[in-house]
């Protein structure tokens, strides 16, 4: 037979799928911020490499040292060794300059997803990114309705068992993201939207790549112009999946905030009605032990007087 503790581990175990889906989502978010940065057209390492191109700048020489000075005499002893030194110094800018532009094709023009082990070119980073940020979403978009139904059914079988206000307690105890109101914490705004806004990082940040990606589709032009307009108009489709599928999700959010907030109503109903019920016992318990001393205190005097 069923009793409240399944409903409570079944409840619990639907807010544990929705926090690794969450979990997951942060993590996609951080790698497709991470590439967006690299792709940039002011990215540091891009800066880098055209400070770097001139062998005489300040960034170069405060990387290999300052170049050595020309004689200005014709003694041909010094000019050799000023030839040689000069021949040193162009040898140590090729080779930072060669380290600098391998690490940025290597991790600026590449994007290598941990884990899995794969690369793709960072100019298909809307189109992996929108893909996960999809699939990621729509995962939660589940996990969020499945939450939703077992909070429904949990929280009426625990009324019908008249255990509701400890099922309330017990599982706003195991809550992480979702912050039931209480009588030990006080539900403000940011406590409320906080979540939600989390929830709307991939569409912000999705909309940044899309933004940046037509930006620079000049230069996606000149390698392929037929390749861009494809990769281009998938992006917006997957703009639009990825927009509709948040609303969904915060709407389920908004959802479950509301179902603690009426369960807490009637929870704490329930235990105003307990406590009354327990005074009225203990007075009527009160009153029945009053009651019967004062009978055996009169026939303890009825005696006496016999």
């Amino acid at each position: 037979m069923l009793d409240i503790q399944d409903y409570l581990d079944a409840t619990s175990d639907a807010s544990k799928r929705t926090r690794t889906v969450s979990f997951t989502l942060v993590v996609a978010c951080v790698l497709v911020f991470a590439g967006l940065l690299n792709s940039m057209q002011n990215h540091w390492m891009l800066q880098r490499l055209h400070e770097l191109s001139n062998p005489n700048g300040i960034y170069t020489q405060s990387k290999i040292g300052s170049p050595p000075k020309k004689p200005t005499d014709g003694d041909g002893v010094k000019y050799e060794e000023y030839k040689n030194q000069q021949d040193l110094y162009e040898q140590r800018h090729l080779s930072l300059f060669s380290s600098a532009a391998r690490a940025y094709i290597e991790n600026s023009l590449v994007i290598r997803v941990p884990l899995f082990g794969f690369t793709f070119d960072v100019n298909d980073l809307g189109l992996m990114g929108g893909m996960a940020f999809l699939v990621l979403l729509i995962l939660l978009r589940f996990c969020l309705s499945r939450e939703v139904d077992n909070l429904k059914w949990s929280f009426s079988e625990a009324h019908k068992l008249g255990q509701c206000y400890e099922f309330y307690t017990l599982l706003a105890m195991r809550q992480v993201l979702t912050v039931p109101p209480t009588h030990n914490i006080s539900r403000g705004r940011f406590l409320l939207w906080a979540p939600k806004i989390t929830y709307a990082a991939p569409l912000v940040l999705y909309g940044f790549v899309t933004l940046h990606d037509f930006q620079t589709a000049i230069y996606g032009k000149y390698l392929s112009s037929t390749h861009t307009l494809i990769l281009l108009s998938i992006e917006c489709l997957l703009l639009v999946g990825i927009f509709a599928i948040t609303v969904m999700a915060i709407t389920r959010l908004r959802r479950i905030d509301k179902i603690w907030s009426d369960w807490w109503n009637i929870s704490q109903s329930n235990e105003d009605e307990n406590n009354k019920a327990n005074l009225i016992t203990e007075y009527q318990v009160g009153t029945s032990i009053d009651v019967g001393s004062a009978e055996d205190d009169s026939a303890n005097s009825r005696r006496d007087r016999q």
